[in-house]
């Protein structure tokens, strides 16, 4: 049955990015995942929020998702309109996880 269901399985693209929060106060937890989940000091936590508030990232969720989602998101738009294939997007650390992303690409029927 695995043979079959290999043979039968469509090729797929799965685009792996480092991730980012969502907003500025999922930050601690961001970082909490990116460590390993070790606590994070407070110094450290409101530093790398002023550092992401520069670039763009809000308290409150864009439409658009967080600007450093963008762009493998933008990178998949693209790689879908020129290849003949699904392509999947996950993130190892945030809400768009690697694990996610691969579970969906599984239960597709597609391989990678």
């Amino acid at each position: 049955m695995k043979k079959e269901n290999e043979a039968n399985a469509k090729e797929a693209v799965l685009l792996l990015a480092h991730g980012t929060p969502d907003v500025l106060g999922e930050m601690e937890e961001y970082l909490r995942l990116v460590i390993g989940g070790r606590g994070v000091p407070p110094q450290v936590v409101h530093e790398l929020q002023e550092r992401y508030a520069a670039i763009g990232l809000r308290n409150t969720p864009s439409i658009a998702g967080p600007h450093l989602t963008r762009w493998p998101m933008r990178q998949a738009g693209r790689l879908r309109e020129r290849m003949d294939c699904p392509v999947y997007v996950g993130m190892r650390n945030g809400s768009r996880s690697s694990a996610t992303s691969s579970m969906t690409l599984g239960r597709s029927g597609s391989k990678i």
